[in-house]
């Protein structure tokens, strides 16, 4: 039985159940990549402030789409993603990015991940979006197969190396 779920942007008043969803979203991305994600972060140092400013600037972007999923039990999943501007050579004007998409590992395969895609795509096409990019770690299959069903493609490898 699905259980009932509502979306809605962000508020201020999230912010702490926020950071502590995005800390759980590192927390997994520790997990599937402890070497590499050892390297860009510190999860030694207290990381609620940064977290918590970089999710407020968020919240009140104009460019920028915050959504929330909500259960009786409280915010269970959030999508993060933004509009940019592409240079004048682009055949479109705009770029849709998903920045991050998160759903508690209690609250998975109940469609909660397609319901925030087709609210966030409804926002791409008022904002004259022409393509869309959505990120994954290489190691997140999961995350990798459903992207995969709803149409993404590679594009293109981000590659990382320490340097001192």
């Amino acid at each position: 039985m699905k259980q009932e779920f509502k979306i809605r942007k962000a508020r201020l008043a999230d912010l702490g159940r926020l950071v502590e969803l995005q800390k759980e979203f590192n927390g997994f991305y520790n997990k599937i990549d402890r070497s590499r994600f050892n390297i860009v972060m510190d999860l030694k140092k207290n990381i609620n402030n940064p977290i918590k400013k970089e999710l407020e600037k968020e919240i009140r972007s104009r460019n920028k789409l915050f959504l929330v999923v909500e259960t009786n039990k409280g915010i269970v999943a959030y999508i993060r993603s933004k509009v940019e501007k592409c240079e004048d050579f682009f055949k479109f004007k705009n770029v849709g990015k998903i920045m991050y998409l998160f759903v508690i590992k209690k609250y998975r395969a109940r469609g909660i991940s397609s319901a925030l895609r087709d609210r966030v795509y409804s926002w791409f096409r008022e904002k004259g979006v022409g393509w869309i990019s959505i990120e994954v770690h290489k190691n997140n299959r999961s995350a990798e197969k459903i992207y995969k069903k709803w149409g993404f493609g590679e594009f293109e490898t981000i590659m990382w190396r320490r340097f001192k």
